[in-house]
């Protein structure tokens, strides 16, 4: 189950970016920053491969 301040489980980097866009309760606070920061490292890897 998801929703407000419980975990959204997801499939794929498209889904981390619109969960980080859309869905994330507030844009500011720690779990936040760590939370597009890892994404950001994600997107990073994953293009260096390509």
């Amino acid at each position: 189950m998801s929703g407000p301040g419980r975990p959204r489980p997801v499939g794929s980097l498209g889904e981390v970016a619109d969960a980080l866009i859309n869905a994330w309760p507030t844009d500011d606070g720690e779990e936040y920053v760590a939370a597009v920061k890892t994404a950001l490292r994600l997107f990073r890897a994953i293009s260096s491969l390509r």
